[in-house]
């Protein structure tokens, strides 16, 4: 971790039936928010660079439970770690869609707050 005094410990469990890799961590020496709606985002980096999959390609460790997930219709809530961005959000389905062939259900987009409109200007993006 980086920045002010904080320090932090990740331990991450075995790989669980569908794939995901179950995570604890535990931190201290963050600022204290006093805005109730105010939080800390967790950035994963791999080769010390902020690991973003809208411009690389993903590991195939990620990318194959990502990508199960997807097709089978399960929600992949789980797989986003900026889910207040909704322009990358709607970015990271899009090009779900694009690259599976695979529609998001409606509900499933609900639960992300992210609309059909958000998805399809996304894909527009995408194909540009």
């Amino acid at each position: 971790m980086h920045g002010h005094a904080a320090n932090g410990v990740i331990r991450i469990a075995q790989r669980d039936s569908v794939g995901n890799w179950p995570m604890q961590m535990e931190v201290s020496g963050l600022p204290e928010q006093h805005n109730r709606d105010a939080y800390y985002e967790l950035w994963l980096t791999h080769n010390g660079k902020p690991y973003q999959w809208t411009s690389r390609a993903l590991p195939e460790d990620i990318r194959v439970p990502l990508f199960d997930a997807f097709t089978s219709g399960q929600s992949v809530k789980p797989f986003i770690a900026t889910l207040k961005d909704t322009s990358r959000c709607a970015l990271t389905i899009a090009r779900l869609e694009k690259e599976t062939g695979s529609t998001y259900a409606e509900a499933l987009l609900d639960e992300l707050s992210l609309s059909r409109a958000q998805i399809d200007e996304a894909l527009a993006k995408l194909a540009a």
